[in-house]
């Protein structure tokens, strides 16, 4: 009916994107030190402008600032939980170093959110604000995954003709440390010996490639499988110089850890 009340749901969404123009600006001045010439709005729900934003509109980190991040981050949720305003937009930046190619800083737009939220439930109710250490958590894993990415597509490019995989994974609540895997399959166990032979050549590649990271690697995970088991060795960084021939990766592997594969 003309000049009635708007639909309860299109109050509530006009609310979230008018808060989110009037208050994210000001809170993330007053934590972040930002002057923001255009609001970053979330790509999953809201308005987005057909211009593209810059990115000195999204709050930098990167790992030397995490933690600092973090902390803001709480402050900022803190006060923002009145506004209802649920997400932090980051930009996190990071020089790898890793190629010629890719030496530049590779920037991630990131969406950070500051509550626990249980569907279906009322803002009060259902939201619970993280905590500072649950915060870092979430920064590490939307960017981990970003470098993890990187690291593995610049390995590929390096070495074209491997054919097993390399990956890595920041287990930990840190984007300095990582732990790698490398894996290969072969289709029956009689293929061990091929497989074993793919898994060093990958190790002797992998441990060249390493050290061009300015990260730390805690663990180095070895896996073959074939339709039926899987064998699997972790190396710690220590032990990792020990594997200086295919023999001695035979050795390890009589005594890998075995599991059948529910093929």
């Amino acid at each position: 009916m003309d000049g009635g009340l708007p639909l309860r749901r299109q109050l509530s969404n006009n609310y979230e994107e008018t808060a989110q123009k009037k208050y994210y600006p000001l809170l993330v001045k007053k934590y972040f030190g930002i002057e923001l010439q255009d609001i970053p709005m979330s790509i999953y729900r809201g308005t987005r402008s057909s211009r593209e934003i810059s990115d000195e509109n999204y709050v930098a980190v990167n790992r030397a600032n995490l933690d600092e991040i973090a902390s803001k981050a709480k402050a900022f949720f803190s006060e923002a939980e009145s506004h209802r305003l649920k997400q932090l937009f980051l930009r996190f930046e990071d020089d790898l170093g890793v190629s010629s190619e890719d030496a530049g800083i590779a920037i991630q737009r990131l969406e950070l959110p500051g509550f626990d939220f249980k569907v279906g439930e009322h803002w009060k109710k259902g939201f619970r604000l993280l905590s500072e250490e649950e915060l870092k958590q979430k920064i590490v894993s939307q960017a981990g995954r970003g470098i993890a990415d990187r690291v593995a597509y610049t390995f590929d490019t390096e070495y074209p003709d491997f054919s097993g995989n390399f990956a890595i994974k920041f287990t930990g609540n840190d984007l300095n440390s990582f732990e790698a895997y490398v894996s290969a399959h072969t289709i029956t166990a009689e293929k061990r010996e091929d497989a074993l032979a793919e898994i060093y050549e990958a190790y002797t590649r992998v441990i060249m490639f390493i050290p061009k990271l300015p990260l730390n690697m805690t663990a180095l995970h070895l896996k073959y499988e074939t339709n039926t088991e899987t064998e699997s060795v972790t190396l710690k960084k220590e032990e990792i110089s020990k594997v200086s021939s295919l023999a001695a990766l035979k050795e390890l592997f009589k005594h890998s850890q075995q599991t059948v594969n529910p093929r």
